[in-house]
């Protein structure tokens, strides 16, 4: 399948609940969950855009940037390389972002995780975060955050509340959402059919898609005279949350079986007809409930009285709109705690546009996260984005690179990462080559791209990584991104 078809696959089957039983062998520390919440003062309000990997309020937050032409990965090249520069939102300043000739609200951004000082794909202006991506001419590119805390319904239903942008004004970028068991996280999820260079969805976990669409020419099946999946009113540029699926009964990916979310008829109402208007005071950012137990499933705007200043909700929905609406009683979900992930996707962002830059991207803003229960997620970032033949140094018979991080590894600890490469070559070392570890690999093509989770000694500070490469026809030398470790120990 190719990227343009996997793009119009998830847009019309964004929503989806992944249930597939998988061992669970990992040690769960017994921590009892508690209401956690991040205040927007947190994200600090610099003097310019501050890359979220120099934001030290966010030290235990993990980005992974991945960034696909054709066959030449730019994402392994990490911090070399970047992007083409493009517009996002604010200003060099942190100005506030305006529409029509005014450019005083934007920046440029070429690189991947700020490393020129433009901020990157992830970045934090006025007490608020923004995720982006751009990718062109023919490329594909994607923004993953992963937050420092899992949802946990163990108790009872469990709220995860986040304030998000609504704008959405281009056609081929959008967000995901994925909550995934501890047991099954990936570095780099995808609601995408596995393909070169994506792994796809996770094998057990829930995955919903904002502003996945459609323009009104390929509607997502054949009674919606205007896709479901996306914009209600195509000209508006707002975008809701999507649910619909043309193969009702759901579809197989990855051989793993996924069974379509039970959503409110969409005719009820959209973004554009709940929302009357939004305000400056949070760059138009409405406020999102996720409700989860182990039987029910729901997804909407947020009530009236938990909206931001500045976000007016008409009458008629002035107790909230529900996109989602799940009753998973015949079929409960197989866990009570997950992982939470945003991606912020992007697919050929100018194509069929001339200008350079074009304006092909949208901005997410994003705040007010909190969570009613919730138990921590380690995250120890490395301190280098990528590895790869190029960064590798001889040791213990093979080409590896030192990953360092900035603390050690507790017990119960994962090394986290994805990877280019022959599967059966992807190793990593705690011993300075002495000894080899084979990656405990979740999902992937083999040769192509895959994503591992594998466990780690308590102490570990320091991995060398190494590789080969498995189809030689190809431009994609092995390489390593987004390597982290993680742990259920607070």
């Amino acid at each position: 399948m190719s990227i343009r078809l996997s793009i119009r696959y998830v847009a019309t089957s964004a929503l989806v609940l992944l249930m597939l039983a998988v061992p669970n062998n990992m040690t769960r520390a017994a921590v009892s969950p508690s209401a956690w919440s991040f205040p927007d003062s947190s994200f600090g309000s610099p003097a310019t855009p501050l890359a979220l990997k120099q934001n030290p309020a966010l030290a235990g937050w993990d980005l992974l940037v991945h960034e696909m032409a054709g066959n030449q990965r730019a994402g392994g090249y990490g911090d070399t390389h970047g992007v083409p520069a493009f517009l996002g939102q604010h200003g060099t300043q942190c100005g506030v972002p305006t529409s029509g000739a005014d450019l005083s609200g934007f920046h440029a951004i070429s690189s991947l995780y700020g490393e020129n000082g433009d901020g990157g794909m992830a970045f934090t202006c006025r007490d608020h975060l923004m995720l982006t991506n751009h990718c062109q001419p023919d490329c594909f590119g994607s923004t993953v955050l992963t937050l420092p805390m899992q949802l946990d319904w163990s108790q009872g239903p469990a709220t995860f509340s986040f304030n998000m942008s609504t704008r959405h004004t281009a056609d081929r970028d959008w967000m995901e959402l994925f909550l995934t068991p501890f047991r099954d996280q990936l570095a780099y999820p995808s609601s995408l059919s596995s393909y070169e260079d994506n792994v796809g969805p996770p094998a057990t976990g829930l995955g919903f898609s904002f502003g996945a669409n459609l323009p009104p020419d390929a509607p997502c099946s054949p009674t919606t005279a205007q896709s479901q999946c996306g914009f209600d009113q195509w000209s508006s540029g707002l975008a809701n949350w999507c649910g619909c699926d043309p193969n009702a009964g759901g579809d197989v990916r990855n051989g793993l079986h996924q069974t379509q979310l039970a959503d409110v008829d969409l005719n009820l109402g959209s973004v554009e007809d709940a929302l009357q208007g939004v305000g400056p005071t949070n760059n138009g950012r409405a406020r999102f409930n996720l409700i989860v137990s182990k039987t029910h499933v729901t997804l909407g705007l947020a009530p009236q009285w938990q909206q931001p200043a500045g976000v007016i909700l008409n009458a008629a929905y002035a107790n909230g709109l529900n996109w989602v609406d799940s009753d998973l009683s015949s079929n409960p979900l197989p866990y009570n705690r997950a992982v939470v992930q945003f991606v912020a996707q992007d697919y050929a962002a100018c194509l069929y546009q001339t200008t350079d830059p074009c304006n092909g991207t949208d901005t997410w803003h994003m705040s007010g996260f909190s969570m009613s229960s919730a138990v921590p997620l380690r995250i120890i970032r490395a301190n280098q984005n990528w590895a790869d033949d190029s960064t590798s140094v001889s040791i213990g018979g093979k080409r590896a690179t030192e990953l360092t991080f900035p603390s050690p590894a507790v017990a119960g600890s994962y090394l986290r990462t994805c990877f280019y490469g022959d599967p059966a070559e992807a190793q990593f070392s705690v011993d300075k080559g002495v000894s080899w570890i084979h990656l405990h690999i979740l999902q992937g093509m083999d040769g192509f791209y895959a994503c591992s989770l594998t466990p780690v000694p308590a102490g570990t500070q320091a991995v060398y990584l190494t590789g080969a490469d498995k189809f030689w026809s190809l431009t994609n030398p092995w390489h390593f991104e987004g390597a982290s470790i993680v742990s259920e120990t607070p």
